[in-house]
């Protein structure tokens, strides 16, 4: 699964960015251009040993927690599995770490935002709050999830010149002599 959009792969708007100013390209941007599609979900009785390999073998940063009738109870984020990992967490449940269910570590209180909604104010609102990603829903149905290195490449490459949208290679950014660059070695 492919969370980094690339330049073509997005709306129209994007790709008409030669024709639009920057702010006029931001205004565009929808989180329906740059959501990643939801793929998984787990229960609130998911171990989280089954929810770490899911994570690592399928390589998602975040899986929603569903009840019965697929209604959103939460969210599992790779930063809740790493916390209940430390040794100081283990000490809190009594039982063996990889048992605890997903209802004990998720996150209840979750934001989520519209598919349709701006990109620029969704990334507003995860920059105000600090948080890494934002569910998106669809007529109250999740559809996926907004990340905030998506969002963050993709406003960078619908601001860019088209002349810096390539980054230097390597061997260019340190070409030279050390001194020159400001560097002591």
């Amino acid at each position: 699964m492919s969370t980094m959009p690339e330049q073509s792969g997005l709306e129209p708007e994007v790709a008409a960015h030669g024709l639009l100013s920057d702010s006029e390209v931001l205004v565009e941007l929808r989180v329906k251009n740059v959501l990643t599609p939801l793929t998984y979900r787990i229960y609130a009785d998911t171990p989280v040993a089954e929810i770490q390999n899911l994570m690592v073998r399928r390589g998602v940063s975040a899986v929603p927690v569903v009840g019965a009738d697929h209604e959103l109870l939460g969210v599992v984020t790779e930063a809740d599995l790493l916390r209940c990992m430390l040794p100081e967490r283990q000490a809190q449940w009594p039982v063996v770490r990889g048992s605890i269910p997903a209802s004990e570590v998720m996150i209840r209180s979750v934001l989520c935002v519209s598919e349709d909604a701006s990109l620029l104010e969704a990334a507003r609102s995860m920059g105000v709050r600090g948080v890494p990603l934002l569910p998106v829903a669809r007529d109250g149905e999740l559809v996926g999830f907004l990340e905030r290195r998506v969002v963050m490449r993709t406003l960078a490459q619908a601001t860019a010149p088209e002349e810096a949208s390539t980054p230097p290679t390597r061997s260019d950014h340190w070409a030279g002599d050390p001194q020159q660059r400001g560097l002591n070695l």
